[in-house]
C-alpha cells in the first residue's frame, strides 16, 4: 500500500491562546481547554447489555488557570454579591474570543463564567491559583441549525496589547483575623469562592440556562507561629466559652482581611472549623492546613458579601 498525501498545514499544534470576555482579557500559565460536544442518554433493553447511545445537551466548556493578572475584578468575579436565583448567562450574550498566537481565532457567541479562580496570597506564588471555567451554548433566541450560531472560526494575526508583568501580584501581605495581628503561615493563604448552579432545561434544546444556587467562601492556611491557646480559643471546643450544637458560627467568627500594594481581600464572617495537627519527620510541623468558612451575614434584611475584592481597603 502507498503513502498518502498529507496536509501539515492541518496540523495544529498547542500554541498558547488568551480570551477576551465581557471587556477583559486573560492569560494562563499552564495552558487552555476546550472541550466542545454533547451530553447522551441512553435508551435500554432488557435483551441487550449495551444502550443506544442519544444525543442531549450541546455546550463548550472552556477551562484554564490565569497568570494571575489582578484586574477586572468585577469581570472575573462576578458572583461575589449576586443573588440567588441569578441567571449564568443573563438577559444578553457574552461572546468569549479565543486567541491562539497561531493566528485562529475562535468567536463563542454566548459564554458565560460558572467557575472562579481560587486566590493564593503569597510572596513566592502568582494571586489566582485555580482554573476559571465559562461554558458556552448556543445563541439566545436563535435555532442550532442557524449557520454560526455556536461558535466562529476566523484568522487573522494575533494581536494584543493588555499584558502587563505588574499585573502579576507577588508580595509579602499583611493578615488579620480579629486578635491575630500580623499572623504568619507557612505557604500562603488560599481562598475559595465556590458556586452551586441548578440548570434551567428546555425540552427541545436540554439545558439552555442555569441559575444560582448557592456561593461558599473558604480560606485555607498553615499557620506558623500561632500559640496553641489561640488556635484553641478559635475553635472553642472546651470551657467556658464552648459552643453548644446548633450555635451559630458568627459567634466565633472574625473578618480575615488581607493586605498588600494594590491588593485588599477581605473574606466576612470567617470561623475557624477544622484544625488538624500532625507528628513526624523535623520540618512537617506541627499544625497541619486550616479550614475557615465564611458564615452569611445580614444587615437590614439584606445578605452581606461574604467576600470583597479590590486594590485598597474600602473607605471608612
Amino acid at each position: 500500500m502507498s503513502a498518502t498525501a498529507f496536509d501539515r498545514t492541518n496540523y495544529k499544534s498547542g500554541v498558547p491562546a488568551i480570551i477576551t470576555w465581557n471587556s477583559g482579557s486573560i492569560y494562563f500559565k499552564n495552558g487552555l481547554t476546550i472541550e466542545e460536544g454533547c451530553t447522551t442518554f441512553d435508551v435500554r433493553t432488557d435483551a441487550f447489555a449495551g444502550a443506544d447511545k442519544r444525543r442531549d445537551t450541546l455546550m463548550a466548556t472552556i477551562k484554564g488557570v490565569p497568570s494571575g493578572q489582578y484586574i477586572n475584578l468585577g469581570t472575573w468575579f462576578p458572583w461575589l454579591s449576586a443573588a440567588r436565583g441569578a441567571r449564568l448567562h443573563g438577559a444578553s450574550d457574552k461572546t468569549c474570543v479565543v486567541k491562539w498566537m497561531d493566528g485562529d481565532i475562535w468567536t463563542y457567541h454566548n459564554a458565560a463564567l460558572a467557575e472562579m479562580s481560587s486566590l493564593i496570597l503569597s510572596p513566592t506564588k502568582t494571586i489566582m491559583d485555580g482554573p476559571i471555567t465559562l461554558e458556552a451554548r448556543t445563541k439566545n433566541n436563535t435555532a442550532p441549525s442557524a449557520a454560526n450560531s455556536f461558535v466562529t472560526r476566523t484568522t487573522g494575526s494575533f494581536s494584543d496589547t493588555s499584558f502587563s508583568w505588574d499585573d502579576i501580584p507577588t508580595q509579602v501581605y499583611e493578615l488579620t483575623w480579629g486578635s491575630w495581628e500580623g499572623f504568619h503561615t507557612r505557604d500562603g493563604v488560599k481562598i475559595s469562592a465556590k458556586t452551586k448552579w441548578e440548570d434551567m432545561p428546555c425540552d427541545a434544546l436540554g439545558v439552555v440556562e442555569k441559575e444560582l444556587d448557592l456561593l461558599e467562601v473558604t480560606a485555607e492556611f498553615t499557620p506558623v507561629g500561632v500559640s496553641m491557646a489561640d488556635l484553641d480559643s478559635a475553635l472553642v471546643m472546651q470551657g467556658a466559652s464552648s459552643a453548644m450544637r446548633g450555635s451559630r458560627l458568627s459567634g466565633q467568627a472574625q473578618n480575615l482581611i488581607i493586605e498588600g500594594t494594590g491588593v485588599y481581600i477581605e473574606m466576612r464572617k470567617a470561623a475557624l472549623v477544622k484544625l488538624p495537627m500532625q507528628s513526624g519527620a523535623p520540618g512537617k510541623g506541627r499544625f497541619g492546613t486550616v479550614q475557615m468558612v465564611s458564615t452569611l451575614a445580614v444587615t437590614d434584611g439584606l445578605p452581606v458579601t461574604q467576600l470583597l475584592l479590590d486594590t485598597e481597603a474600602p473607605e471608612e
